[in-house]
């Protein structure tokens, strides 16, 4: 058989192997001198690090060099010589992994370009694997299988060379051509809309078949879905035009769950190896990238002569095809081309063993692949068992306990799978092939910006140090196993981070030496001199005519150089250090796609040759510094030259990298000081750099300042925590004497567990301070980013329209742009006055902003200047003022817009709209008031634009409440403004600082913080607070003290108001794009599709975008899951707070309030999220503490009503349950009490508050333990079981004026019938009448005080926080008084609670355990009486004994429940059947109760029931009865 291939080495060998000796010797005698100078000097040390570092570097790069060959094809000689029916099977494989970052018309060009090569079609299976779990994408493929039936005759009939329909439709138009676009062009369209929807719709699908397969996505998430395999071409059954056979086409989207780990790239490989197996199993596979189409419709049979060739495929494990890109420009200004490691070096190692696998264009034997042997395959690739086969193959649970990964298939263990596959097949001693057709093979789209080209390199970096740093490191392991020369060659790719070391040292620190005269290298007179000299030109001149002679120019040659360079202080410096960070644990490895799409203007740029550096990115900040420190080395180094004899002698060398290096930078100075287009240095990054060059402590436009008292919070940590454990002993050992311990451990633990999650926020607390005034001498306002401001309003009565129209104003009035200032209204209550309101404020904003900034208010909410600015222009325009809020108030008050304060038709027929309307039922309504490009104010000035935005509500879609309207807003200001940061309020929360976007700024605007920074939060703070804050609406802790901890971690959580957010942070998929007009048709049209109910069906909205739903406390629950999503945040409060809200104003609101928060709460931390199993592997350990000792806030309710009941009750009955006075013991139980309340005064006086505040804050602890918390744990565990729903109750913004007056004066409003109230006058009657009894006893009773101390000063503390309330039950006769009612229950409660406790401590006291257990004697004596009764068969229930209280209970009960069941049994139709089960057991238990009924209410004899039993049940009845009121109704 003729050779179908031939191979020639290359002729530079013997020079190549002569120039390796003489460097060899160079770089000894390098190494030599510089040991010889760090003898004299330490400071030479860097530089031999560096050298060192070069010269291993270089070692292992020449075994390339050793003997490289080139290899030729004769396809045509093949063809004669083999019947391409017996050609082997071939399976192409193609992967995509996003369909934002791959748009799928590239898949589908790639896939099209491979169903077209030059091979028999019935032996060709193409396998798409989409790990994005996309409907688009596999849409896309129906549409590429219904264009194949045209594409593929073309192609062949025309003999067309481009097969990727993408490709060549971009320079080939008329005849066919035409037609054949106007196909692929309507293919394109369908494809490039449903991507833009998001989903499939019906309207683009054939057939019943098709829908169903579609619907199947509607409940699948990317990261939580099961395989699908979807065979859309049948070589067998499907045909083209033509009638010849097509190729088979099967999308492939394998199962994922989050439990799992998918291993990227290699994982999806695999699965594309098994499910081929069980179908087509092909003996020789491709693999392709998903935007690597196929130029050479030959390029199968360049890899059949390889593999036909019994000669070489024995051991032949792949051959790969360099990677080569289209639209590279003319000096390739990012060396895309990679021409080292994809052209030049491949071919020293196909010397060898052959080149590495490169991850695409490559052509593997599955032989290699599968070393354990084929399964068998049988029938058809489509049949039932094949699928089924396929199916289980793509299943997550497939691997386990295989070596997949390990020692079969693509392997497993390092971000750059290809790499590492190449690397363990060559160890198990397979061979490969370098095969390079005069015609490029594959073509694929190359980055177009700078940063994406440094981010892929720097995660190839990080992949190739996890292989480095495995058990197969190539020096160790490969050395040996494959060869000692691909061992090194292996080996010098490993350590390509390193790279690092010596371009960073050579980068920085002979420039810096230069400017003090410092020399690190021998003058030019030295003879040494010239053995540098030697190693720099031979290095560079080597490099260059290797690339000439690969076809490169001299300019692209010196992109490369400069690429090099770049990379070295950039892609692999930042890999180096994250590989270190993966390896101890604080980050984790990812995987991030390179994105495929590119902008039009970028692409402008890249075809001029004009770097991209238009991003705030970390890599620029380095090379910034390292372009200015080189630039301002050459301008001091030449002028010394100039002026200093002798310096030129002495610093030649020094001088001459730094004009190199400033050389190599010329495009960044263009970037930072000559250059005004998009892809310019931002501002902030050019300051940055020269900050950091000119030596100075970097502070940018904010600095940060470590609380001083961190070593005195973390020694208090470690002795608490020894008092814990000392307590916790003691209370076990207690335990382990009596039982009745178990309550007070219990709630000892709770305790304990919720002080170790809040010391997270006590280990690193921080201060900032923002520098606007230099941000805005840095940065041009101009330049600044654009801002949307989203307002939330859901109930037009408790959150008056007059305040919404404040806080609107407000932030229309901050200090920034007008032009880029966009303010949105969300209106939940679907109110046509609050729309008018709106309208009203539009027109007020023409006078009002110019006036607030004429006369530079820092008040620019109207409302809040005019309770106290009156006078000269004042005036006038609070008559303005006046006019407005009265029309707004005029409106409220009819409920609905009259047309007497309506202007024109327009805005008539708007209003017109809303008499169908229902607050719940009702189209989007999306209203620009202003408009930016087109409105302005009285003095001729832009105003920001103001959009009104009621969403779409039905009642049978769910809204999601708060987190709705916010991702509603978030979307339709994509569509509209599309601002980069988004400012989110409540809508009675308004702008108190116009300066606060600024302080925003200036971390958004600092590179380094911003890269990873999803929002930056302000404190809530409220205006109109009393003196003493008595309802701790300040919640400082919750707001002030724990942000400023967490900021010291990975920063502040979300808290609903006030916060800037980076948009990047909610659109995690990246940001739509937004072109034209905010206010144009297709912006609105697109606005009011967004605002639909329907829009997020389907998508990933609420779950891993935007908002997140699952909780009543979105905000907490949003912050929590992007810092687990690896985002950051700040905390910022500046000296004037940004922004003031109303505070509720009565205690049954506060409480109320925080019963929510603590249900919302409770959500999170009985969801998948729980931030102790997910939140402390996701975001970090000390976050997940913090975050979950929120999640279980309501679990307080647990240690406060235990400590605040029980040793009360027992106090009255001298039982004890804390040791004696006498006891050391108890200096533990002292210690924990007074450290951790004087911790907590300590902290509140440090940021401002008073004593009284303080003290109002711990009271308010205390009373929400025994609300809030309480009934919010009973609430979530009814709605957990079903039986109530969760609901989002809107916190009232209206006060009375008399309750107003009663906060101002400091007094506490209980003026309500609230279950709240019942709880706490329970609470302090209880401990009011223990401490009382406690008193007495312990003036009267000798030993009691040493023995009762403890819970005497319980009973007293809680007394002393009840005082109010004893005021309310007693001394109070205004309406903030506790009504009557709630006063007697509470004393009834704690009657029954004493009575209980007498029972507890007096009858029940042996079974827990706190008096031993006796035998009684029956009484054989019985009284005459009672021996008549009994034989009269009449009971005897007159003993006042707890038995007959229960029994009493019990009757009066379903006695009640019976008469009430029969009245509505006989008013209510279809009660009977309903209740009937019901109404018949309460009417079982009161027959069998008829004996009691007589016996508490007809009886006179003897043996009735003692009326003071008779009363205790009626009264515990009667509670049980209101009990069953609050919780099936309350």
């Amino acid at each position: 058989m003729m050779a179908f291939h031939a191979l020639r080495v290359s002729r530079h060998v013997l020079l190549n192997r002569a120039h390796m000796l003489l460097y060899s010797l160079a770089i000894l005698a390098l190494l030599r001198h510089r040991l010889s100078c760090l003898l004299s000097s330490s400071r030479f040390l860097p530089l031999l690090l560096a050298e060192l570092v070069l010269a291993l570097m270089w070692v292992g790069s020449q075994a390339t060099r050793w003997r490289p060959v080139s290899r030729h094809e004769f396809p045509d000689r093949l063809l004669r010589e083999v019947d391409p029916a017996a050609f082997p099977a071939l399976d192409v494989f193609i992967c995509t992994a996003d369909p934002h970052r791959e748009p799928p018309i590239s898949v589908v060009s790639t896939a099209l370009s491979a169903m077209a090569f030059d091979y028999p079609p019935d032996r060709l299976s193409i396998y798409v694997s989409d790990d994005g779990g996309s409907a688009v994408t596999l849409f896309a493929l129906m549409e590429a299988s219904r264009f194949a039936r045209y594409w593929l005759p073309f192609c062949k009939e025309n003999g067309l060379l481009d097969r990727s329909p993408e490709a060549y439709f971009r320079s080939n138009i008329g005849g066919d051509s035409d037609k054949m676009k106007v196909m692929y062009e309507s293919t394109k369209e369908k494809v490039e809309r449903a991507m833009e929807r998001g989903y499939v719709g019906n309207d683009v699908v054939f057939g019943a078949e098709e829908r169903e397969l579609f619907e199947k996505w509607k409940g699948f998430t990317r990261h939580d879905h099961p395989s699908v395999i979807q065979v859309l071409l049948q070589s067998r059954k499907d045909s083209d035009i033509m009638g010849n056979a097509l190729p088979n086409l099967i999308y492939i989207s394998r199962e994922k769950r989050p439990s799992s780990h998918h291993h990227f790239k290699a994982g999806a490989l695999n699965v594309l190896t098994r499910v081929s197996s069980a179908m087509s199993d092909a003996p020789v596979i491709l693999t392709l990238d998903c935007d690597m189409y196929c130029n050479n419709p030959r390029a199968p049979l360049h890899a059949l002569c390889y593999f036909l060739d019994p000669v070489v495929s024995a051991d032949l494990a792949f051959v790969q095809f360099p990677q080569c890109f289209h639209g590279i420009n003319e000096n390739d200004i990012y060396a895309s081309e990679i021409k080292r490691l994809f052209k030049i070096n491949s071919r020293g190692m196909d010397g060898l063993r052959g080149p590495n696998y490169v991850g695409t264009g490559c052509f593997f034997s599955r032989r290699s692949l599968h070393n354990t042997g084929l399964p068998a395959h049988r029938g058809s690739s489509a049949s039932e068992s094949a699928l089924q086969k396929a199916v289980e193959a793509a299943a997550c649970s497939f691997e386990l306990g295989t070596k997949w990964g390990f020692s079969i298939g693509f392997r497993y263990g390092s971000l750059v799978e290809d790499f590492y596959t190449g690397y363990r097949l060559h160890c198990e001693g397979w061979k490969s092939v370098f095969c390079d057709p005069a015609r490029p093979a594959f073509l694929g789209d190359g980055p177009k910006n700078l940063n994406d080209v440094l981010s892929q390199c720097k995660r190839w970096c990080v992949g190739l140090y996890e292989v480095a740093f495995s058990r197969f490191n190539p020096l160790t392991f490969g050395t040996t196993k494959a060869s000692f020369s691909m061992g090194l060659i292996y080996a010098h790719y490993a350590c390509w981070g390193t790279w690092c070391v010596p371009i960073s040292v050579y980068g920085l620190l002979p420039p810096l030496a230069l400017m003090y005269r410092t020399s690190f290298f021998p003058k030019v007179s030295d003879p040494w001199f010239f053995v540098y000299a030697y190693l720099f030109t031979a290095a560079y001149g080597q490099d260059l005519v290797e690339f000439l002679a690969d076809g490169a120019t001299i300019r692209r040659w010196w992109s490369d150089q400069r690429m090099w360079m770049t990379r070295g202080v950039t892609s692999f410096l930042f890999g180096t250090i994250q590989f270190g960070l993966n390896h101890i644990g604080i980050s984790a490895p990812g995987f991030n796609v390179t994105s495929k799409v590119a902008e039009e203007e970028q692409n402008e740029r890249y075809e001029r040759g004009v770097l991209d550096l238009g991003l705030q990115s970390p890599f620029f900040v380095v090379l910034g510094t390292v372009a200015v420190v080189n630039l301002i080395s050459l301008v001091v180094g030449i002028t010394r030259a100039v002026t200093t004899e002798g310096f030129l002698d002495e610093q030649f060398a020094q001088l001459f990298l730094s004009g190199f290096v400033a050389a190599n930078c010329w495009p960044i100075y263009e970037a930072m000081f000559l250059r005004s287009d998009g892809g310019r240095l931002p501002r902030s990054v050019t300051v940055i750099s020269l900050t950091v060059a000119g030596g100075e402590k970097m502070t940018a436009f904010h600095a940060l300042r470590v609380s001083r008292h961190v070593l005195v919070n973390r020694a208090h940590m470690l002795l608490y925590s020894l008092a814990i454990l000392a307590l916790l002993r003691h209370r076990l050992s207690c335990l382990l004497s009596s039982s009745r311990f178990l309550p007070l451990l219990l709630a000892e633990l709770v305790l304990a567990l919720m002080w170790v999650g809040s010391q997270a926020a006590r280990w690193r607390p921080l201060r900032r301070h923002e520098f606007p005034d230099r941000l805005l001498r840095e940065v041009d306002p101009a330049a600044f980013p654009a801002l949307d401001v989203f307002i939330c309003t859901a109930d037009p009565h408790r959150e008056p329209p007059i305040s919404v129209v404040s806080t609107a104003l407000s932030a229309m009035a901050f200090d920034y742009p007008p032009d880029r200032l966009s303010i949105y209204v969300s209106d939940d209550g679907g109110s046509a006055v609050t729309l008018f309101a709106l309208m009203e404020a539009s027109r007020f904003a023409r006078y009002w902003l110019p006036f607030c900034k004429e006369n530079g208010l820092l008040d620019r909410s109207p409302e809040a200047y005019f309770r106290s600015n009156i006078g000269g222009d004042s005036d006038k325009m609070k008559v303005m003022y006046e006019s407005t809020k009265e029309k707004v108030e005029r409106a409220m008050e009819r409920g609905y817009v009259g047309n007497d304060v309506v202007y024109g038709a327009e805005e008539r027929e708007l209003f017109e709209k809303w008499k169908g309307f229902t607050r719940h039922d009702h189209p989007s309504v999306i209203q620009v008031l202003l408009q930016s490009s087109k409105d302005s104010d009285i003095m001729g000035n832009a105003l920001p634009n103001l959009i009104y935005i009621s969403r779409e509500k039905r009642p049978s879609s769910h809204h999601h409440f708060k987190a709705g309207a916010l991702n509603v807003l978030t979307r339709v200001s994509s569509a509209m403004s599309n601002a980069p940061v988004i400012l989110t309020l409540d809508c009675d929360m308004y702008c108190n600082n116009p300066r606060a976007p600024l302080h925003a700024l200036c971390y958004f605007l600092d590179p380094v913080v911003s890269a990873d920074l999803a929002f930056v939060q302000f404190p809530q703070c409220f205006h109109g607070i009393n003196e003493n804050d008595i309802y701790a609406s300040e919640l400082k802790r919750v707001f002030r003290i724990n942000p400023r901890g967490m900021d010291g971690l990975r920063g502040p959580n979300y808290v609903g108001t006030g916060c800037f957010f980076s948009r990047r942070s909610l659109h995690s998929t990246g940001l739509p794009a937004h072109r034209g007009s905010s206010a144009s048709e297709s912006a609105l049209q697109k606005a009011v599709e967004a605002a639909a109910c329907s829009f997020e069906l389907g998508t990933k909205w609420g779950s891993s975008i935007g908002f997140r739903y699952g909780s009543l406390v979105e905000d907490f629950h949003t912050g929590y899951r992007l810092h687990c999503e690896g985002w950051k945040s700040v905390f910022c409060d500046p000296a004037r707070p940004a922004f003031l809200g109303d505070g509720p104003k009565n205690l049954n609101d506060v409480i109320s309030q925080c019963k929510r928060w603590c249900v919302g709460l409770y959500e999170v931390a009985f969801s998948r999220f729980n931030p102790l199993t997910f939140g402390t592997t996701k975001a970090s350990f000390s976050m997940g503490l913090i975050y979950a000792h929120y999640a279980c806030w309501g679990t307080w309710c647990v240690p406060i009503t235990v400590y605040g009941l029980l040793p009360p009750l027992a106090l009255m009955y001298r039982t004890s349950f804390f040791p004696k006075v006498s006891d050391p013991w108890f200096f533990v139980y002292a210690y924990l009490f007074t450290a951790a309340y004087g911790q907590d005064l300590v902290e509140f006086l440090a940021d401002g508050a008073t004593i009284r505040r303080w003290w109002s804050d711990q009271r308010m602890w205390m009373t929400r333990g025994v609300t809030s918390f309480l009934f919010g744990t009973i609430q979530f565990g009814l709605n957990h079981i079903g039986i109530s729903a969760p609901g989002f109750n809107v916190t009232s913004k209206v006060t009375e004026a008399e309750q107003i007056e009663r906060y101002e004066r400091g007094v506490l409003d209980l003026g309500v019938q609230s279950p709240f109230f019942v709880a706490l006058g329970t609470v302090a009657v209880i401990n009011l009448s223990s401490l009382v009894i406690g008193i007495a006893r312990a003036a009267t009773t000798e030993g009691f005080l040493d023995e009762q101390f403890a819970q005497l000063f319980l009973s007293g503390f809680v007394a002393a926080n009840c005082w109010p309330i004893y005021e309310a039950m007693f001394l109070r006769s205004d309406g903030g008084r506790m009504p009557r009612s709630v006063t007697v229950i509470s004393w009834t409660v704690a009657g029954l609670l004493l009575y209980m406790g007498y029972l507890v401590f007096h009858f029940g006291l042996n079974h827990i355990g706190i008096s031993a257990p006796g035998f009684n004697v029956t009484s054989k004596v019985t009284a005459a009486e009672q021996i008549e009764r009994y034989e009269r068969g009449v009971l005897d229930l007159g003993v006042q004994s707890p038995f007959f209280v229960v029994l009493g209970t019990v009757a009066v009960v379903n006695l009640i429940s019976l008469v009430v069941g029969i009245t509505r049994a006989a008013t209510t139709e279809g009660f009977l059947e309903e209740q009937f089960a019901q109404l018949f057991l309460s009417g079982f238990v009161a027959a069998n109760c008829w004996p009691i009924y007589e016996a508490m209410f007809l009886r006179s004899d003897g043996g009735r029931m003692p009326r003071s039993v008779t009363v205790i049940s009626l009264t515990v009845a009667g509670l049980l009865l209101y009990m069953g009121y609050l919780v099936f109704h309350v």
